[in-house]
């Protein structure tokens, strides 16, 4: 059985939940890890350096600088979770099937960073979590699927983010078999 090379790019929480999946995942090989370093005081830093077992880590905020290792390493996917940092058209295009990224809110709608805080200070009561496929605009590739997150009226950050957390292991667990298959939906989006 041949294994899908992923290369994993993220960190936080959702990112270490992402990551546990693969670990158990008997159809994916994860070579490379690029990570938030241990000493960044970034909330909701999870460390993954240990979760799966012979991949190679790389702490660095900045993904880019490791293009020529990815390109090299020749993988079938490249995934992102927790991850702020812009990637390079030149990296995003790097995989066979794509690179994949969840953003935490409905799609096309609140894109870019730190949405969650504006979404609860703005009253919002519900938003989603996109796992989608990057594309050389941020936030604005094709989605394979949202989930929606009900903010309630006494959530905090922490509460809300807990959420997408969950939503986070949802969708990998439901929608990986899918894009393994390469089956998996694609929507464009309105730009």
């Amino acid at each position: 059985m041949n294994k899908l090379k992923i290369i994993f790019i993220g960190g936080l929480t959702n990112g270490k939940i992402v990551l546990e999946y693969f670990q158990k995942n008997r159809y994916v090989k994860v070579p490379l890890i690029i990570t938030h370093p241990q000493n960044n005081h970034t909330p909701r830093y999870a460390d993954i350096s240990c979760i799966i077992h012979g991949s190679h880590i790389k702490t660095d905020l900045e993904a880019n600088t490791h293009k020529e290792i990815i390109h090299n390493l020749k993988p079938d996917f490249i995934f992102v979770a927790g991850w702020s940092g812009i990637l390079s058209e030149e990296l995003i295009s790097i995989p066979r099937f794509g690179t994949i990224g969840f953003h935490p809110s409905k799609l096309p709608r609140d894109r870019g960073r730190s949405v969650l805080a504006w979404q609860i200070e703005e009253g919002y009561t519900q938003t989603a979590l996109t796992m989608f496929y990057y594309n050389k605009i941020p936030d604005c590739g094709d989605i394979i699927t949202q989930e929606n997150i009900k903010i309630e009226r006494n959530d905090y950050i922490n509460d809300v983010l807990n959420k997408v957390d969950n939503a986070t292991y949802n969708l990998i667990r439901a929608y990986f078999p899918l894009l393994r298959k390469r089956i998996a939906p694609r929507k464009e989006q309105n730009i």
